[in-house]
């Protein structure tokens, strides 16, 4: 009986066991070639990861109430910070104020009225555990004017103590797991403009990193689980773009529009020419075709036709004694920073020596400002802290003259 009762346990823990492994079968996503299912996910960790750097979006701090808020919510006390910005294509406001802790008010359905919105207590964000603050977290906060209303805008405000300075920021992102060949990375994409839906690429130029103004794409190539932001080389992290390059061969991006899942697909992209003329460069681009970066002397390069702006560019040049000049170009990139490749036609241009020389003066009350700046052959402007040999050198030397050619004053630039 005994013998009956010990077999009557082992099936019925044997058909436990398998009831268990068929249920954990059928609720674990499988993971397809090409293919993934998107989820929203929110950042739960204090510091925002790079995946969300470049949809940072300031708003302008203004002295006195803007005309487009309407109404402020009744029993607000304490000072008053006014902020003016963009969201998609909207105008929207912002109140900052602060009583024992500061709490913010934001348009989140663009109707110019804050008397309907709710309020976001500040969540201090420290230097270690006990450590001063290093900034103030508001949020996650959902935005409901985007036109699809299954897209999750949602973001975080960020303000800085003792700074009348407030960024918004992504509070999360869509993420999935692709098979591509025979290894499985993870992507993400993030409604960058929070204009309430994905697909938005980018678009050259753009007037300053971040808020580039467009939806973002990251694959965690090296399966850390955080991807990296580079903005001088290759990256993880770029905007979105038509294509995607990994190792050399291109795949199209297509997300569909209620963000549910994506498709990366090989695609054999037509090409055009880049010519720089055998310049010893390196050059990072952007592009609404793929994210590209050239390396080296060669004369030409091929790249996919599309729109392309030159979000940094390094000049290497060796003098008749052997030693090693470099000079870069961040965002000022002159006419690379926007150009267009197109199919079987050749783009040129000249970067680099010689140089031009400028320089810039600007005067706050009592105090002017004297500013140098170095112009390449294409009107990128490199900066001034050039380097031989992989080291900085002194800061360059000014002498201030009357028109009788007598010295007033001189001294010497400082880096910063």
């Amino acid at each position: 009986m005994k013998r009956f009762a010990v077999i009557i346990i082992m099936v019925i823990l044997a058909a436990s066991v398998l009831c268990m492994s068929l249920f954990l079968y059928k609720t674990q996503p499988t993971i397809q070639q090409g293919k993934c299912r998107l989820k929203f996910k929110i950042f739960n960790k204090k510091d925002i990861p790079a995946t969300a750097y470049l949809a940072y979006q300031p708003f302008q701090y203004e002295t006195k109430k803007p005309e487009q808020l309407k109404d402020i919510p009744k029993g607000v006390s304490g000072k008053v910070s006014y902020f003016l910005g963009n969201l998609g294509d909207k105008k929207i406001t912002a109140i900052k104020t602060i009583s024992k802790r500061p709490l913010l008010y934001l348009d989140t359905n663009g109707d110019g009225s804050l008397s309907d919105e709710k309020k976001f207590t500040a969540r201090p964000i420290r230097k270690g555990m006990f450590g001063r603050v290093e900034y103030y977290r508001f949020g996650p906060i959902s935005v409901k004017f985007g036109e699809n209303k299954k897209i999750n805008s949602k973001l975080y405000g960020i303000t800085y103590p003792n700074h009348e300075i407030l960024y918004l920021c992504p509070a999360g992102q869509y993420t999935g797991k692709i098979l591509l060949g025979e290894k499985v990375y993870t992507v993400f994409v993030t409604d960058g403009n929070f204009d309430g839906r994905l697909g938005k690429l980018f678009s050259p130029p753009f007037e300053r990193v971040p808020t580039i103004g467009c939806d973002l794409f990251a694959i965690d190539l090296n399966n850390d689980g955080n991807p990296n932001l580079n903005l001088y080389s290759h990256s993880e992290v770029s905007p979105l773009s038509r294509m995607v390059k990994l190792d050399n061969i291109y795949y199209s991006i297509d997300i569909t529009s209620d963000a549910t899942s994506l498709e990366l697909k090989k695609v054999e992209p037509e090409f055009g020419t880049l010519d720089l003329g055998g310049a010893d460069v390196k050059l990072k681009l952007w592009s609404d075709a793929a994210e590209q970066y050239i390396s080296g002397s060669e004369k030409e390069c091929q790249l996919p036709a599309g729109r392309y702006a030159a979000l940094s560019i390094e000049i290497n040049k060796d003098d008749a004694t052997g030693n090693r000049w470099t000079l870069t170009s961040y965002v000022e990139t002159g006419a690379l920073r926007n150009f267009e490749i197109f199919v079987g036609e050749k783009t040129s241009f000249k970067v680099g020596t010689p140089l031009q020389i400028k320089t810039t003066a600007q005067r706050r009350d009592d105090t002017i400002s004297i500013g140098l700046e170095l112009e390449g052959q294409a009107g990128e402007r490199y900066r001034a802290d050039v380097r031989k040999n992989s080291r900085r050198g002194p800061a360059p030397l000014f002498r201030l003259v009357d028109e009788a050619g007598n010295v007033i004053e001189q001294g010497r630039f400082e880096y910063g």
